[in-house]
């Protein structure tokens, strides 16, 4: 029972100690998922490269989209990244490039509706331009809601495609 007579001393070094060791397990599994994430990134970019060889433009543009809006999302980890001005430059950039890449993908669908007029919408297509348009409203309004609706669209795409 010495904790009773060196005032907690062996306590607090011990707490100390499992403080640093916990820090240190964070920090440490924080590099493994950034390397994680580089590995997964390069993984995607491999599938996307085979797909956009493959000719199929419709799912290229999908896959493609749906990496993209992944990627905008991914973007905010915190309340405090919502305003964040080097996080809201990167996202715009991501969501300037998802723009013009649901225009290709919505070509693609149109192409293939043309062809077939019985062919139902696209729910991922549909999805995604509701992330986008969200993610345009949270830009100018700031609002908790509109980026929740921006995240909403992108699950209900993530849904779509399982």
């Amino acid at each position: 029972a010495s904790y009773k007579t060196d005032a907690l001393k062996k306590g607090k070094e011990a707490d100390a100690q499992i403080r640093q060791h916990f820090e240190d397990a964070l920090a440490s599994y924080s590099a493994f998922a950034k390397e994680l994430d580089v590995v997964y990134q390069q993984a995607k970019l491999k599938e996307l490269e085979v797909l956009k060889q493959s000719g199929n433009n419709y799912q290229y543009r999908k896959a493609y989209s749906m990496h993209l809006a992944e990627q905008l999302v991914s973007v905010f980890d915190s309340q405090e990244d919502l305003t964040n001005a080097d996080k809201l430059k990167q996202a715009d950039k991501i969501a300037d490039q998802l723009g013009q890449e649901l225009s290709e993908f919505n070509a693609e669908y149109q192409k293939i509706k043309d062809k077939n007029p019985q062919v139902s919408s696209d729910s991922t297509l549909m999805s995604l331009n509701s992330c986008i348009k969200y993610y345009r409203s949270f830009k100018e309004s700031k609002s908790q809601y509109d980026f929740k609706f921006m995240i909403d669209g992108y699950n209900n795409a993530v849904r779509a495609n399982r």
